[in-house]
């Protein structure tokens, strides 16, 4: 992963951070979600990437199913950056992108489950998808924030939500992401 990359990830999730609700016998209570720092402000970044052409050639490349294109457009729909902020459109992507195996996708949508952005709030498919960007990022610089990701969701889901979430990305590696 670029920089660029890493540094629209990091953008990504301060947009997206809210707090979330602690599922417990079907109780709720509020959860702060844990943001990372970028570095650089969104408005660096902005100046940095804002341009027709590029988000053209992420289009095109998103539109022709090409991963990294499809998971750049999502990030770009959720921080409103050359297209119309829109979260349901940056799930979408990130959903299309994740089931090629995009680790960095994988992970955005587990934390797009866990905050209810873009998505209905599913514990159970934010575990899965963040558990699944655990194992995709192997060996990765990222793979400890996966982690944290995905261990702070399974603090917020009782023992029959986190069997059914395992369960879950079981079957959507076995499918290699398809139907997931």
């Amino acid at each position: 992963m670029n920089a660029l990359s890493i540094s629209l990830l990091a953008v990504l999730l301060l947009t997206l951070a809210g707090c979330g609700e602690k599922a417990a016998d079907n109780k709720t209570e509020a959860v702060a979600t844990e943001a990372v720092a970028p570095a650089k402000t969104e408005k660096q970044l902005s100046t940095e990437v804002k341009s027709e052409e590029k988000h053209a050639e992420w289009k095109q490349k998103a539109e022709a199913g090409d991963a990294k294109g499809q998971y750049l457009l999502g990030v770009m729909y959720a921080i409103g950056d050359g297209v119309p902020k829109d979260a349901a459109k940056a799930a979408e992507w990130q959903q299309k992108a994740a089931a090629q195996g995009n680790a960095d996708a994988q992970y955005i949508l587990g934390f797009m489950y866990g905050e209810g952005q873009g998505v209905a709030k599913d514990y159970v498919l934010a575990h899965m998808w963040a558990n699944i960007a655990v194992t995709s990022a192997t060996g990765s610089k990222e793979q400890k924030e996966f982690i944290k990701l995905r261990d702070s969701l399974a603090e917020n889901m009782t023992a029959q939500q986190l069997a059914e979430a395992q369960e879950l990305a079981r079957k959507c590696t076995a499918n290699k992401f398809k139907g997931c």
